[in-house]
């Protein structure tokens, strides 16, 4: 009999770890996203380079590499909703989400600040500005 109580308890801890262990490698597949976009938007933008210009088209690695970045960061909101459900509902189990919130944000923050030049580059064009 103890045997069954046993596997009863080993299963219950298997439920409870799953949807964390789903939700970490969530987050980090949405954290090499940024970083695969940002590598596929400075590929499309060293093409181009030295003479690159409003007028100039992206190319559509460039594009795709944007848009993953413009993806993973639209990702934070729902780290920041998971975290607040786990604020909210369990408060001493939310260390987990908020380090993944931490990571998710550092992270993006690295591709930036390491792909930030191609990301942006096309983002003042066509702003007039009147004097």
């Amino acid at each position: 009999m103890k045997h069954s109580n046993e596997n009863d308890n080993q299963d219950e801890s298997k439920d409870k770890s799953f949807f964390p262990n789903i939700y970490s490698k969530f987050t980090l597949f949405i954290i090499l996203i940024a970083f695969l976009g940002g590598f596929l938007t400075q590929i499309g933008y060293d093409e181009f380079h030295p003479e690159k210009e409003c007028s100039d088209d992206d190319l559509m690695i460039e594009s795709i590499g944007k848009t993953m970045v413009i993806i993973s960061s639209c990702f934070v909101a729902l780290n920041v909703l998971i975290f607040l459900g786990y604020l909210f509902v369990k408060p001493k189990k939310s260390l987990p989400a908020f380090i993944l919130l931490l990571f998710h944000v550092g992270g993006l923050s690295v591709v930036i600040f390491l792909f930030g030049e191609a990301i942006f580059s096309n983002i003042a064009c066509g702003i007039t500005i009147i004097r």
